[in-house]
């Protein structure tokens, strides 16, 4: 009888995970994935409105690091001929700082030359004689503060972390939210030191690419010709048999040996093995009644909640080239940024004079995105691109969606509780669950990809 593998969830973690286990397994499993959405992805989402392509999520994935696995799946799907390179005018991106934009340097030479910049190097230099203890779990704040100075945390990174995480750098946890440079400081006891290392360390032999991945790895980010959706719908494509949309699970427990997911319409589903790829607030509404402990324990991870306003224009003179601009929390702006979308990927276009601009709101400084109405959530992003850009001139097309609680906030003492969750699931499953997706380690789209492509095979 062949082994009963479920995932849970068919966003990308869990398309992911369900394309590996089919791809080693093949019909050795009855595998199935459910998800209660009508349509696979998530918030990953590309629609076409009126001859415009926006985004509702996520819009670019970087070539580097875990953008390998997902080059690499990339090419097993077929779609390198679907794949585009961010422009030229992507490596400009702004900080929108004291009433006006200002461009964070490019290289060497505009880094001195940055108002930006302001106490960088002295801070940087300062850093390599400051003692770092790694069992501490400090906040971005606090770390940065610190390791070079809070003028340099709240210039700097709260921009960066706002249009990442949408959250707070007083409240995130370096070790989690940047667990690549918080490596580099445990290492080598200082981020400056581990810096001149890779600056100065010999170059061994690379690993090989493929053709594709080695030319698309010039540029640092890429998409789709038509949108994130192709990667959604390739991998759909590939697990079409297995995929149960509609699909609303209302509990989780234990039958025996086997775990029973009951859906919303009283359909049972057997599992020998489960791959939970669903945020840590729907895994506890889950499990509340089988396992109240673990259900309240996942309930103190936190998550919070945007809006990405589309915007829309068929002919407008748009002087501005790169890949838009974050806002400092200091500035006390209405939004956290703006994604110059018809500069970064104009093969994306319909037209030379089109332009498309993503306007991103809400976050944990403005919690109550969500529940403002369209009027009024348009009315603020029309009024930042009058303040910021000086666009007068009403889009053509506008589309707005809503995000709840879509962005995950790994706070102080992240990684202790998804260590305690972990080991409470795998005692209460008998190591049948297994727990994936953006909660945890990794909101990007590539980190999921990873994690997901990576199972253990001694179960």
């Amino acid at each position: 009888m062949k082994k009963k593998v479920v995932v849970l969830g068919a966003g990308i973690s869990g398309l992911a995970r369900a394309f590996a286990l089919k791809e080693h397994f093949k019909d050795e499993i009855d595998l199935k994935i459910l998800d209660a959405a009508s349509r696979p992805g998530g918030w990953i989402k590309t629609i076409e409105k009126e001859g415009f392509l926006f985004e509702q999520g996520p819009r670019s994935l970087r070539t580097k690091g875990a953008g390998l696995q997902t080059l690499a799946l990339v090419e097993k799907l077929g779609l390198e001929g679907e794949v585009i390179a961010a422009s030229q005018q992507a490596k400009y991106r702004y900080l929108y700082t004291e009433g006006s934009l200002q461009c964070l340097p490019t290289n060497i030479f505009s880094f001195f030359g940055s108002k930006l910049m302001k106490g960088v190097l002295p801070a940087l230099i300062k850093e390599f004689t400051k003692a770092f203890d790694p069992s501490q779990d400090m906040s971005i704040k606090e770390f940065i503060g610190k390791r070079f100075s809070d003028s340099i945390a709240d210039r700097l990174f709260d921009p960066l972390v706002s249009g990442i995480f949408a959250g707070d750098i007083a409240a995130l946890s370096m070790r989690s939210s940047f667990p690549m440079i918080y490596q580099m400081a445990t290492r080598d006891g200082s981020i400056g030191k581990a810096l001149m290392k890779q600056i100065f360390k010999k170059q061994g032999k690379e690993a090989m690419h493929s053709p594709f991945i080695q030319a698309i790895q010039k540029s640092p980010i890429f998409s789709f010709k038509r949108g994130m959706q192709t990667l959604v719908d390739g991998l759909s494509c590939h697990l079409d048999k297995e995929l149960f949309l509609g699909c609303s699970i209302k509990s989780l427990s234990f039958n025996g040996s086997s775990i029973e997911l009951l859906s919303e319409c009283g359909e049972v589903f057997l599992a020998d093995e489960l791959h939970v790829a669903i945020s840590a607030k729907c895994l506890s509404a889950l499990v509340e009644g089988a396992a109240p402990l673990i259900a309240g324990e996942l309930l103190s991870l936190k998550a919070t909640s945007v809006v990405v306003l589309n915007m829309g224009w068929r002919e407008l003179s748009f002087p501005y080239k790169g890949f838009g601009y974050l806002i400092p929390t200091s500035e006390k702006e209405d939004i956290l940024g703006v994604v110059w979308d018809s500069s970064v990927f104009f093969e994306q276009n319909n037209s030379e004079k089109e332009t498309r601009l993503t306007v991103m709101l809400g976050g944990v400084h403005r919690q109550d995105i969500c529940k403002l109405n369209d009027e009024a959530i348009c009315a603020i992003g029309k009024a930042a691109l009058q303040k910021h850009l000086n666009i007068k001139t009403s889009p053509d097309v506008v589309h707005l969606v809503r995000a709840p609680s879509s962005i995950p906030q790994y706070n102080r003492g992240h990684e202790d509780t998804v260590s305690s969750i972990e080991k409470q699931i795998a005692k209460w499953s008998r190591g049948k669950i297994y727990l994936i997706g953006s909660s945890w380690r990794g909101i990007s789209v590539n980190d999921c990809i990873a994690e997901g492509l990576v199972f253990s095979l001694t179960r």
